[in-house]
């Protein structure tokens, strides 16, 4: 009997329980840190394209572009408990046995509980709010005899983009057009040259690479006709904690054998895409009839509805929201088929 009752209170206690989990505190997974590092990590990026390049023109287009950061944070909690019990009428070689479980709910009497919490945060900004507004620049030269003159940071990001170890960003990039120097000839791959000298000053130079891959994107782009529409990657990390335990109770008469578990699952994924500014809109043809035809003046090029804080046209901003949601979508995907 007291197994009997037991199986027929356990589900009873466990009625009403719910547990939906918070998002991560910003002491773990910190927006504004994410967010500062991608900016400074950005502006360092485009510093050192214009330093390891002998087309100035070309390394100053990066600052036409604009981009968006996007975090997407989730969290999951899964507990289940469940019970199964077996019990014999008598000791007799004629016995009666039931089993807990049937049906639908093979296993017996359970309980399953799944909370999720996620979110996402999307910043869109032209690439030269990085930059000082009054146009100013870093001037320094290379090894080789060049001179080259780097955009000054802006002032609200100057203090938090100095690497470890360094004193200031204009020293830093003062330091990086000192120590490079372009060969006079393109370097072999085959010996493992590397093509110019980057020395690896700053902490967060690699952190989410995002000089490495504007390095490999733009020698692509050089060699294209057209700009990409384009340019992005991500950045995910998953953390999984599950406990589980099964005790059991046995008797002559039968058993109960009730096991529980819990998991937390924290899926956090940083999102970077840049896209080329966008090209000037074509002039329209307006007929009237009976009157002569007349034609609109274009808007100039970059301005068609362009916003006035972050400096990115709509055009360009739903060019770069619709890449991350396709990218979420197929991580999204890529979860469901288990990969």
């Amino acid at each position: 009997m007291r197994l009997r009752h037991l199986a027929a209170i356990a589900p009873t206690l466990l009625a009403g329980c719910a547990y939906v989990p918070d998002l991560e505190s910003e002491q773990t997974f910190s927006y504004a840190e994410i967010v500062s590092q991608l900016e400074c990590e950005t502006y360092y990026a485009a510093a050192l394209l214009k330093i390891n390049s002998d087309d100035a023109n070309t390394a100053n287009k990066i600052y036409d572009w604009s981009m968006d950061i996007t975090l997407t944070p989730n969290l999951s909690y899964e507990a289940s408990i469940n019970v199964g019990s077996t019990h014999r009428s008598s000791l007799k070689s004629n016995y009666f046995q039931w089993a807990l479980g049937g049906g639908p709910a093979p296993g017996g009497v359970g309980y399953d509980m799944t909370g999720i919490s996620n979110a996402k945060n999307e910043y869109v900004f032209a690439i030269s709010k990085l930059l000082s507004k009054d146009g100013s620049s870093y001037k320094a030269y290379r090894q080789d005899g060049q001179l080259v003159s780097v955009r000054k940071i802006t002032p609200a990001l100057e203090r938090l983009c100095i690497p470890q170890g360094g004193s200031s960003v204009e020293q830093s990039i003062l330091d990086l057009i000192r120590s490079a120097k372009l060969p006079a000839e393109p370097a072999s791959e085959t010996t493992g040259a590397r093509q110019s000298a980057v020395p690896n000053i700053l902490d967060f130079g690699g952190f989410f690479g995002v000089y490495s891959f504007l390095k490999r994107s733009f020698a692509v782009n050089n060699i294209l006709s057209l700009p990409p529409k384009t340019l992005l990657m991500s950045k995910e990390y998953k953390v999984k904690i599950q406990l589980g335990v099964t005790p059991g109770w046995y008797h002559v008469y039968g058993s109960i054998s009730p096991n529980g578990g819990a998991m937390r699952t924290v899926d956090n994924t940083v999102t970077l895409a840049f896209a080329p500014p966008s090209p000037p809109s074509e002039p329209t043809q307006v007929v009237i009839v009976g009157q002569k035809r007349a034609t609109a003046a274009a808007a100039p090029a970059g301005q068609v509805g362009r916003a006035i804080h972050t400096g990115v046209s709509a055009r360009q901003s739903d060019v770069l929201t619709n890449a991350v949601n396709s990218n979420i979508q197929m991580q999204i995907l890529n979860k469901l088929n288990g990969q």
